[in-house]
């Protein structure tokens, strides 16, 4: 043996002898058998390999990366990060925002909340009651609507912290979120406006999966990212950056009502020369954090009309001030910086090992409706609650859609069945094997019973009974 123990047990190393040296060569090569491998198989296998090898490669990319930013951190010291949060009415989104916020976030913060003349005195209560709950809570109110950059003006200039994060009222923060942004915006000295990765905006966004809630996408990019903080054009729904970019741009322009003042912001960021010196600051995607916004929603009281109203004025303002975005765009392939996160996770990474319940609710569609909106408000408080809770859709058989319309605000993606016996015949390898199944109306019982009789299955069927059913 090469290791040779001493008597006070200390192993030596001994060079073995070159007698053991060519024996330990030749059994290398010795192939006792010759086993034939199926092409397909074969390249399955080889596919494998490669997943590992390129795994093991993106593992020491991502330690050596986050070691750079912590390093960075630590050597700074722990700064508290300003949430300046604006909200316009919409409690029930408010609520949840503001409930996740402090059951979601260790970073230290001091929440700012500007309520802008909100039209409901139950969100004036709810936020007053939040400030009375929490030192690190102010609120400020405005006399008047003043729109969406007066509003977050306000609460920069009426905060202190080194660290900046506008957050919509309609987004749900997901563990460590804040602590995962500071790190990425640390990453390198010009990374400067950082935003997490959503399912729900213009250009960041990165759909949910088929069985998957915001929380387990969350966990699963946490698991694949490599830390490289790609660049990125970023958009407004949660938007971090340092409060030295205030001394050396200005605050969001307040010409810009409701839509594009982060655009603007971005543009003069990324612009900035100063003695002489263009330092090509950027904006990052925190490419392991994942957050959920229902997009739209903060906004919602204003009406459609008005809403899209403001959108194209604030679209019209920026293209006026920015010709040049034009030519940036189309040097800036942003496509591909979402390629990667936008592919398939891998399913061990985001599986539910330990579930307390396991629950699946069948339906024949997804989209807006009363009895589907009951069943969104179910599913989204059981996924907040650590439920293993999940969407099976099975299409009709005249609907020809690719991708059927699902609700903005359900919290978790649903699994698609082309028809009853696929619903059947896959349930178990797709869904679970174990938990409750619930048929949301009298059509899907006997598809959901079906698949509740089949052997080696511990499954239970319910009825979800609405007033239309007969």
């Amino acid at each position: 043996m090469p290791f040779r123990q001493l008597k006070n047990k200390v192993p030596v190393w001994e060079d073995p002898a070159p007698a053991r040296v060519k024996e330990f060569n030749t059994s290398l090569t010795r192939v006792k058998e010759e086993v034939e491998i199926p092409a397909s198989l074969h390249s399955q296998l080889q596919s494998f390999m490669n997943l590992t090898i390129q795994g093991s490669k993106r593992l020491v990319e991502s330690n050596k990366n986050r070691a750079h930013s912590l390093s960075t951190v630590i050597k700074r010291g722990i700064h508290p990060v300003d949430i300046i949060l604006p909200v316009y009415g919409n409690l029930q989104v408010v609520e949840p925002c503001i409930r996740s916020l402090f059951d979601r976030t260790v970073w230290p913060f001091h929440l700012t909340i500007v309520d802008d003349r909100s039209p409901d005195e139950k969100t004036k209560y709810f936020i007053r009651e939040v400030a009375e709950a929490h030192k690190n809570v102010t609120v400020l109110s405005n006399l008047r609507n003043k729109g969406f950059s007066t509003t977050v003006n306000r609460g920069i200039n009426n905060s202190k912290n080194p660290y900046i994060c506008v957050l919509n009222s309609d987004v749900l923060v997901t563990p460590n979120w804040l602590t995962k942004m500071v790190l990425a915006l640390e990453a390198n000295p010009k990374n400067k406006i950082v935003n997490p990765v959503t399912n729900n905006t213009a250009l960041i966004n990165v759909p949910m999966k088929a069985g998957l809630s915001y929380l387990d996408m969350n966990q699963g990019l946490e698991a694949i990212s490599s830390h490289k903080y790609p660049e990125v054009m970023p958009t407004g729904f949660c938007f971090m950056f340092y409060r030295s970019l205030i001394e050396d741009i200005g605050l969001f322009d307040e010409g810009f009502e409701s839509y594009g003042e982060e655009s603007d912001f971005w543009m003069r960021v990324i612009s900035t020369v100063r003695n002489g010196e263009f330092h090509q600051w950027r904006a990052v995607l925190a490419d392991d954090t994942y957050l959920f916004h229902e997009r739209g929603t903060s906004f919602s009281t204003l009406g459609n009309e008005k809403h899209m109203s403001k959108r194209q004025a604030g679209s019209s303002r920026f293209h006026s001030i920015w010709p040049q975005y034009k030519s940036w765009s189309k040097s800036f392939d942003l496509k591909k910086t979402m390629e990667p996160l936008r592919g398939e996770l891998p399913i061990e990474l985001t599986q539910v090992e330990h579930a307390l319940y396991n629950i699946a609710f069948v339906v024949h569609s997804a989209s807006f409706c009363g009895g589907m909106k009951f069943i969104s408000d179910i599913v989204n408080e059981y996924i907040e609650k650590g439920v293993n809770v999940k969407v099976a859709l099975i299409k009709r058989k005249n609907d020809n859609k690719l991708e059927p319309s699902v609700l903005e605000d359900l919290h978790t993606a649903p699994i698609m069945f082309d028809s009853m016996e696929e619903f059947e015949k896959d349930f178990t390898t797709r869904v679970f094997r174990k938990g409750i199944v619930v048929a949301s109306t009298c059509e899907l019982v006997d598809p959901v019973v079906a698949v509740c009789r089949q052997p080696k299955t511990h499954l239970r069927s319910i009825l979800f009974a609405q007033s239309d059913d007969p």
